[in-house]
Order: C-alpha cells, then structure tokens, then sequence
C-alpha cells in the first residue's frame, strides 16, 4: 500500500512538473540568480534572450557562441543560464565553477533546479528562449553555436 501511495504522489508530481513547464505566450517572474562570481544576474523586463542549458553538450553549445561572437558574450540582452543541480556537489564546487570563473562572460547558475525547473530542454541541447517584458515569445532547441548566433538578434 505504501509502495502504491509513494508512486501515486510521484506521478502527480510529475504531471504537475509537466503541466508547469514554460511555453509561448508564458510569463516568467523576474529573478536574480548568482554567476560564477557570485554577482547576481537578473532576468528582467530588459532581458530578451535567455540562453538555457540543462547538461553539459547544450551548455557547451552556448560557450561557443560565446566564444564566436563577442557581441553576444557581451550583450546586456542575452543571459547564459545554466541548471547545474544534476552535478554532484562536490564536482560542482571544486572542478566546473573554478573552471567557470575563467569565462570572460557570466553564466547564471541554478544550483539547485529550482529557479529554472519550468524551462523546457531537449536532451543534448541548448534553450533559446525570446522574451518581450518577461513574456516568452519563441522558444527554440538549438545543437549549434551558428544556430544560436543566427537565432539572437542583436
């Protein structure tokens, strides 16, 4: 019986997870989050692009669009934010942040998964999500660094 209630509580759970996940025409709720600097980035009614990834291969995809494109890496519209709960801890703090705070751009970290668990992802790439006064007005899953580069329009 326990068994029964613990997978009933899961699947509505998820079900809610699913429901909540943020699509075109969607609000999102102004927010700071803390970079690699621990400076706090915020998405605002100024933002416009928010670059999103989930696993490694999509944020690997946003830090080459970085690299190519310094108007974008340097673009008070564009925010890189990276959902990087799935890391174990330790890996987190002593191995990808130190190697993060060698990037010459912020990347806003979502330590626990909390703050972006509505942004949707696909497996293996990067979230381009568009927004006009906090209002999603595209989203897109890119796999390269020249999709996002012709996606942000500057």
């Amino acid at each position: 019986m326990l068994k029964r209630i613990c997978a009933l509580s899961l699947l509505c759970v998820s079900q809610f997870s699913m429901a909540a996940e943020i699509k075109e025409g969607s609000s999102i709720a102004a927010t700071g989050l803390l970079d690699q600097h621990e400076q706090v980035q915020q998405i605002n009614q100024d933002s416009r692009y928010l670059l999103f990834s989930r696993g490694m291969k999509g944020g690997e995809v946003i830090q080459a669009a970085f690299e190519q494109s310094e108007a974008l890496a340097n673009s008070k519209q564009v925010l890189y934010v990276a959902d990087i709960s799935g890391m174990p801890g330790l890996i987190s703090k002593f191995v990808a942040i130190p190697r993060m705070q060698d990037l010459p751009y912020a990347v806003a970290l979502d330590l626990e998964g909390v703050q972006t668990v509505d942004f949707p992802v696909e497996k293996d790439k990067a979230t381009i999500i568009t927004l006009n006064n906090l209002v999603v007005t595209n989203i897109q899953f890119v796999d390269s660094s020249e999709q996002i580069i012709a996606a942000v329009k500057l």
